[in-house]
């Protein structure tokens, strides 16, 4: 008759396949020993031996933990390297379990000793069937296990492979060994850097990460973010993402860096300098980033004091509806290619600054200025209206006098042919009868499209000899520097 002991070893989880670890961590091991359901008797001694490798962990740092069998489950006082009671296990079983545990300081061979004592002689029972550990029938009756901690010693490199097992011997069975456990020790820190970024023309944009691990791997990041050269904040904490769209806004400059965090916890130290700097240019702000009426009709709105005057930007030509000749600040640009000759209308009405508008044909360095305007009928607003020639492309600038703070900037454009009377830019049937209509009295004008020319909202002599004009075929005499609001 005898007891059979399968067991099982299970040490620190770590991190990755590598189970690694951080250094100067306490590693918590746990040893299971069983007595099989088939066994044909109870076991009476059993005695665990775990020799830990002395040049990796420290044994002044070994401290007992509690020790189960069956139901029971004893616990050692705090702090212990040695210990040894006597446990009663009557009226159940009638014998008390000596147990005998502790460390060899010097050789690090940590021992546990489990023997049944007949309560009268205080002796080993003589009792072939009777031991503490019964087979397994019914869990977790033939189950034990014993735990310990024990800490690593400092310095380690990354790489150090702690290995450990431990030895089970059932009475007089040959001793079985348990499997091997294995960690990996992860001293190196993470190392992470924020992409390159290029000048914004949209926001958001996305922002990229990347970084490397020499031991577990990362685990996440922390993103951090300066506006306008300020101090750093957080943007995103611990995430495990490495690109995030960012908004930002239109005229501030951004910096970025990361610190990574790897899978053991060992952090990245923060970077001396910024690892990524960009700007998000204000759609319309500069020649090289305009506004494209992308259909003939269109409104935007933009903030146009954080918009830049560049020094490729035209001087306005002087005129009586734009005042004197001078470079504009805060300038927005917009381009229109028209689709066939028209006329183009412009209002910055509802914006909140004092606005100057001016058209240019082909380029502005040309400095062909088609149309310009400083005064609408609010005082502050701009209305402009010019012929288009088709296949031209017409840039037009919004801005302000330099001595004018800039603000919120709301533009509404139109473009339309020549006779487009009900504002499908096409000449139609349509078009031609609204317009002998209103030329009878017959009509109102329509309120956004011709035949109120000249859109001052009333009916005089300028819209019926526009009108005349279309129809014939002709552009307008008094369009030389484009259809102004008078």
């Amino acid at each position: 008759m005898q007891a059979i002991d399968p067991n099982d070893k299970i040490g620190p989880a770590g991190a990755s396949i590598t189970k690694s670890l951080r250094e100067n961590v306490p590693l918590p091991y746990r040893i299971r020993f069983e007595n099989k359901p088939d066994a044909t008797a109870a076991a009476q001694e059993v005695i665990i031996i775990d020799q830990l490798d002395v040049s990796k962990v420290d044994p002044s740092t070994f401290t007992l933990g509690p020790i189960a069998f069956g139901d029971q489950l004893i616990t050692p006082p705090p702090g212990l390297r040695q210990w040894a009671t006597d446990f009663d296990l009557r009226p159940d079983n009638d014998l008390i379990l000596r147990i005998n545990a502790g460390i060899d300081m010097t050789s690090g061979l940590a021992t546990w000793r489990f023997l049944s004592l007949d309560p009268a002689k205080m002796l080993p029972t003589e009792d072939a069937l009777a031991g503490f550990l019964p087979p397994n029938v019914t869990s977790p009756e033939g189950e034990g296990s014993v735990f310990f901690t024990v800490s690593l010693r400092p310095d380690l490199p990354t790489g150090t492979e702690v290995r450990n097992m431990a030895r089970i011997i059932f009475d007089t069975n040959a001793p079985i060994d348990t499997p091997e456990w294995l960690n990996t020790i992860d001293a190196s820190k993470p190392a992470s850097q924020v992409s390159s970024l290029a000048p914004q023309l949209t926001s958001p944009f996305a922002v990229s990460w990347n970084g490397t691990d020499e031991g577990a791997g990362v685990g996440d990041y922390t993103i951090y973010v300066s506006e306008d050269g300020g101090p750093y904040s957080i943007w995103l904490a611990d995430t495990t993402e490495t690109s995030v769209a960012f908004a930002g806004e239109a005229g501030k400059s951004y910096t970025f860096h990361s610190v990574a965090r790897d899978l053991v916890g060992n952090s990245e130290d923060p970077p001396g300098t910024s690892e990524a700097t960009t700007i998000v240019i204000l759609q319309g702000d500069g020649l090289g980033n305009p506004i494209d009426m992308s259909t003939v009709q269109f409104s935007f709105d933009v903030d146009a004091s954080s918009a830049n005057t560049s020094g490729d930007e035209p001087v306005i030509v002087a005129s009586s509806e734009c005042g004197t000749s001078a470079a504009l600040a805060h300038t927005i640009w917009m381009t229109l290619t028209a689709p066939a000759a028209g006329t183009m209308w412009v209002s910055t009405e509802g914006s909140g600054f004092d606005t100057v508008a001016a058209a240019f044909a082909g380029t502005p360095a040309s400095g062909n200025q088609v149309g310009c305007n400083d005064e609408g009928p609010a005082g502050t607003s701009s209305f402009l209206a010019f012929p288009t020639l088709p296949g031209t492309t017409y840039w037009v600038e919004f801005g302000s006098r330099p001595s004018v703070e800039a603000g919120p900037l709301h533009v509404d454009a139109d473009w339309f042919g020549s006779t487009d009377v009900n504002c499908t830019h096409t000449t139609d049937a349509v078009d031609a009868l609204s317009v002998l209509r209103h030329l009878a009295g017959l009509e109102e004008p329509v309120a956004s499209c011709p035949p109120d020319a000249n859109r001052d909202a009333s009916t005089n002599l300028a819209d019926a000899l526009y009108i005349r004009q279309s129809i014939a075929g002709l552009l307008p005499r008094d369009l030389s520097e484009g259809m102004v609001w008078r």
